[in-house]
């Protein structure tokens, strides 16, 4: 007599699968309900969602350890918004460039609900020291950076603004034209942090 279960030969996941369990993890599905939908393992579920989390650690690893051992010239900061569920509910995703003696660009961000001091306070103190600073005519930089800030457009700013183009451009939820907006906040930060990590990993 046959004691063991008889299990289906595990298949590696599609990228539209693996999408498909981010879009209903956001949409506060249930792991187990999840996995029946797509008719996969409870544990493929829970793998690729924790696997979403832990970029956001290994973000904030990464630009820690390019603050300890990099020397920067100018910072280059900008911000966009976008919308949680529904378009009177915004969110601001503050965006920065530093660049080393080197012209090597490192990239950061901070996610926040309102574009005030506060938040680009909170995203202040994860970027590196520098002297000099191009933005916008954003008043929260000139109160920020004071004499460090320089809001004038140049060929200098036009890098934060390439960076802001292709934000939108891989992450969905940032297309301008789109009526399809993140229905959880914590979700599009996970998002912002793969997209931030693979930048700074190249």
């Amino acid at each position: 007599m046959n004691i063991h279960k008889n299990y289906k030969k595990y298949k590696r996941l599609t990228q539209e699968q693996v999408a498909s369990i981010g879009r209903m993890y956001e949409e506060n599905i249930g792991q187990r309900a999840i996995a029946r939908f797509l008719k996969i393992y409870i544990r493929a579920v829970q793998y690729h969602i924790e696997k979403l989390k832990k970029y956001k650690q290994m973000y904030k690893d990464i630009i820690n350890s390019i603050k300890s051992r990099t020397t920067f010239v100018y910072l280059i900061i900008d911000e966009l918004y976008t919308f949680i569920r529904k378009k009177d509910n915004k969110a601001y995703i503050w965006s920065a460039i530093a660049v080393d003696t080197e012209g090597k660009q490192y990239y950061f961000y901070h996610l926040s609900r309102k574009k005030d001091n506060n938040a680009l306070i909170e995203f202040q103190k994860t970027l590196p020291e520098i002297n000099k600073v191009y933005c916008d005519g954003n008043m929260s930089y000139s109160s920020i950076f004071g004499e460090k800030a320089t809001m004038q457009k140049s060929v200098v700013t036009n890098l934060i603004e390439s960076l802001n183009s292709s934000l939108r451009s891989k992450i969905s939820y940032l297309t301008r034209k789109s009526d399809k907006h993140s229905k959880n906040f914590e979700f599009l930060d996970y998002k912002l942090a793969n997209y931030f990590y693979r930048k700074n990993s190249i």
